[in-house]
Parts: structure tokens; sequence; C-alpha cells
């Protein structure tokens, strides 16, 4: 059984990205952090598929060059991980909009830096 506040991160390739995971587990998440895309989705879906909860993922993009679009495409395509919440961060505002274009807004969308405020609420 996973932990009732566990977060999947896909970690970004900046200086802040290494704080992250410190953050999210000074409040109290169990963080899964992730460098490759493909073992997030792994993991995320077979997670799913066994009934386990995720409380949220993170993609921080900071860094990286996958497309924010697509990742959120494969959560929404997914019956068992159509509802989970995703949360965005990006130094790339046009990233978040590339998404909302295609009807598929990310809960949550923040920018770089880091604003652990709001974070925070978007975790809430």
């Amino acid at each position: 059984m996973t932990h009732p506040n566990t977060v999947h991160v896909l970690n970004g390739q900046n200086a802040d990205s290494g704080d992250l995971d410190s953050l999210l587990r000074g409040w109290g998440f169990h963080v899964r952090a992730f460098s490759h895309v493909a073992d997030l989705l792994g993991t995320t879906f077979q997670y799913a598929e066994q009934g386990h909860r995720i409380a949220h993922t993170l993609l921080d993009l900071r860094g990286r060059s996958e497309s924010p679009a697509e990742l959120l495409a494969l959560y929404r395509a997914s019956s068992v991980t159509r509802k989970q919440r995703i949360i965005l961060i990006s130094d790339d505002p046009v990233q978040a909009s590339q998404a909302e274009e295609h009807g598929m807004p990310f809960d949550s969308v923040l920018g770089s830096p880091l604003d652990k405020t709001l974070l925070f609420n978007a975790l809430d």
C-alpha cells in the first residue's frame, strides 16, 4: 500500500529542482522522484492499476525538453490516471498554454522561480 500523501515528481534539470523533494518531504509528503519520463509513467500507471492512490504528480519541466501537453495527454488518456491531480512547474509560460489549447488544463501551473506558498496551496 502506498502512503496516502504520495507525490510523484519528475525532477527538473535546473539548480532549484533538487530542493523540491526536500521541501515536499518537510511538508509531510512521501516523495517518489524520477529523472526519466518512462520511469515516472510506468510507476504511476502500475500504482493506479493496483488501486494505490497518488495524491499529486508534479511535472517539474524547468530545464527539460519534454512537451507538457504530450505528458498531460498520456495521463488524461488512461482511465486509471485520468482524474489524477497534475501540477506543472515550468520556466516557459508557453508550455502551459499549449496544454490549455488542446483542452487539457493542468490542475495548477507554477512558474520559475518557484513560489513555495503557491506550491503549498496547489497541493492542498
